[in-house]
């Protein structure tokens, strides 16, 4: 029996035990199955940190107190399993945040370390949305998207700021204005920005791995809603883009039910 359910972003980086525990509990659909569940497979970012994983397992064993056997590995381990066609591939996440490894059909092998969204994520959700900020609050976003902008947002520096160094999830935050840029991708000044950073990503990111394979595997929302530009600054680099998914999820259910048997 299949259930599927969702739950908000859950980062031990950013998270504690107790808010893992509470957005796991919320998930109705998986209250009654609680009992009977004996593994759990778990992917997420901050699994590669011993203490950050130990944060999510303590989490995890409180809510399935029957639970035998916890796998907890990262975000982009599950992107690759998700989709694993049985050629080593260069996998990418870009969503909220990003990172980049080799993998070889069992391990990850990473060239640059994942810097999170201040210092690094270049091309995530969360780089672009502090691009689009600058921009407003610079007054350089051009009059063909301005307007549109402060009526969809109605923001100001202080709430801005209130969420950006007072609230928690700043990174989600900055994230949210992702959905602004991919709707106005075909204005010139918007289609720069993305150009840019996609550029830096792939400049930064794909091309040190370049000689190691031909396949080159992409997962998250922002790959997928602003593949073309994507695809046409990979195609200036000579980097083929092999594949693209939204969501990994379908993907990882077919990875378990074919190769994990």
């Amino acid at each position: 029996m299949e259930v599927r359910f969702t739950t908000r972003g859950i980062n031990p980086y950013f998270n504690k035990e107790d808010y893992i525990i509470a957005q796991l509990k919320s998930a109705i659909a998986l209250t009654k199955y609680i009992p009977a569940v004996k593994e759990v497979y778990y992917y997420g970012a901050g699994s590669t940190d011993e203490y950050l994983e130990g944060i999510i397992i303590a989490a995890l064993q409180k809510v399935f107190p029957n639970v035998r056997s916890i796998t907890c590995e990262s975000d982009l381990m599950a992107a690759a399993l998700a989709t694993w066609d049985g050629a080593p591939a260069i996998v990418s996440i870009l969503g909220t945040g990003a990172n980049t490894a080799f993998f070889d059909g069992k391990a990850l092998h990473y060239n640059k370390p994942a810097l999170g969204y201040i210092l690094g994520d270049e091309a995530s959700g969360a780089y672009f949305g502090k691009q689009l900020l600058r921009a407003y609050f610079y007054k350089e976003l051009p009059a063909s998207i301005l307007m549109e902008f402060e009526k969809k947002y109605r923001i100001s520096k202080a709430i801005a700021f209130d969420h950006i160094y007072k609230q928690p999830n700043a990174n989600v935050y900055i994230a949210s204005f992702m959905p602004f840029l991919i709707e106005h991708q075909h204005d010139p000044f918007v289609a720069s920005i993305l150009r840019r950073g996609f550029a830096s990503f792939l400049d930064t990111h794909i091309l040190p791995f370049k000689s190691q394979t031909t396949s080159f595997h992409l997962v998250g929302s922002v790959a997928y809603f602003g593949q073309k530009i994507l695809i046409e600054e990979a195609n200036k680099r000579g980097i083929n883009i092999t594949k693209t998914v939204r969501r990994p999820i379908n993907g990882l259910v077919d990875y378990y039910q074919q190769f994990n048997q």
